[in-house]
């Protein structure tokens, strides 16, 4: 009989041998007892198999139950899906293989919603890092309103806050209600959307402040590799995303037609930063224009432009940053 408050870890793994000690010694870390590993083997053709198969007596020393399976390769939300239909745990925890979780990450998300149970889910504070655990670039949250926030499905939809899977967990029971037969909307893009949405859009989402892991910001990820045409043709994936698991949670037709217009912005928005970053700077000025005319620049992307044009405002900007910085040691 499975524990109150346990936990399952989900994660899809495709090829991640390199990973698998650290995200091993990530899992063998945790403080929380109550936790069954499910360990999805996305078609590897690499020697995860044989690695994660040799971890399993220590995790069931450790007194975490494991699974493995196996499937031809479908992708990270395929995998997930397989996953699902086998947990029977009070909570859901998506941790892939290349990220980093600190030692109480698990202990303190189940401990909220074992707190909490007025809340379906909870995120917490990290970090974004380079090279681990050196080059941190900065935290998840450092706006107020955002770590307040606690009706997040439309901040989700459009992209406002973090959704790095490991910096949520979310109850199992609130998840299954959403899904019909435990089946998620199954893409190339990623997984972890298909679990939010349909759980933020009926429940509360609790925040703890505190950074429990790290984002660890991978050249070679497929969200980050590539030229600019290639991250466009991701940024439309992630979008596509959205918009079915939208079309297949139960709400009126017209917050349909609403939130997937929200996507749909979001993603041109984000299309709009790719081309700064990537350096075509005639598209990102011409595209900036289009998008203003037709009324789809936010203030955040209001401010970043301005900068950018104009170096006098950047200067600015960066002395009275740079001033606060000062202050703020004192």
């Amino acid at each position: 009989m499975l524990k109150k408050g346990s936990v399952a870890i989900i994660t899809p793994c495709y090829n991640g041998q390199k990973y698998l000690k650290t995200w091993f010694d990530c899992i063998m870390s945790q403080t929380y007892p109550y936790v069954e590993i499910f360990f999805v083997d996305d078609g590897s053709t690499d020697k995860s198999a044989e690695i994660v198969k040799s971890f399993e007596p220590e995790f069931v020393s450790r007194g975490y139950k494991f699974n493995y399976y196996y499937q031809d390769n479908g992708g990270s939300a395929s995998a997930i899906q397989l996953a699902l239909q086998y947990v029977d745990t009070d909570y859901i925890y998506l941790y892939d293989t290349d990220d980093f979780i600190y030692e109480d990450a698990v202990e303190e998300l189940a401990n909220f919603l074992n707190a909490n149970s007025n809340y379906d889910m909870v995120r917490c504070n990290g970090y974004y890092s380079r090279n681990l655990p050196d080059h941190r670039e900065g935290k998840f949250y450092t706006d107020d309103a955002l770590k307040a926030k606690e009706h997040i499905f439309t901040s989700l939809i459009k992209s406002e806050i973090v959704n790095w899977p490991a910096s949520y967990m979310v109850r199992t029971s609130a998840l299954f209600k959403r899904l019909n037969d435990r089946k998620i909307y199954v893409s190339r893009y990623g997984q972890h959307m298909q679990i939010m949405l349909p759980v933020a859009y009926f429940g509360r989402c609790g925040y703890i402040d505190t950074p429990l892991t790290e984002y660890v910001l991978r050249d070679d990820s497929d969200s980050h590799k590539g030229d600019y045409e290639r991250k466009v043709y991701m940024a439309e994936g992630y979008t596509e995303n959205r918009i079915e698991t939208v079309k297949m949670i139960d709400m009126p037709d017209p917050e349909k037609e609403r939130y997937i217009e929200y996507a749909n912005d979001a993603c041109e928005l984000r299309k709009l930063e790719l081309a700064y970053e990537c350096g075509k700077k005639d598209l990102y000025f011409s595209k900036y224009k289009k998008l203003k005319a037709e009324g789809k620049i936010d203030k955040a992307t209001k401010r970043k432009y301005l900068r950018r044009k104009y170096k006098i405002i950047n200067f600015w900007i960066r002395l009275k940053e740079k001033a606060t910085r000062i202050l703020c040691k004192r």
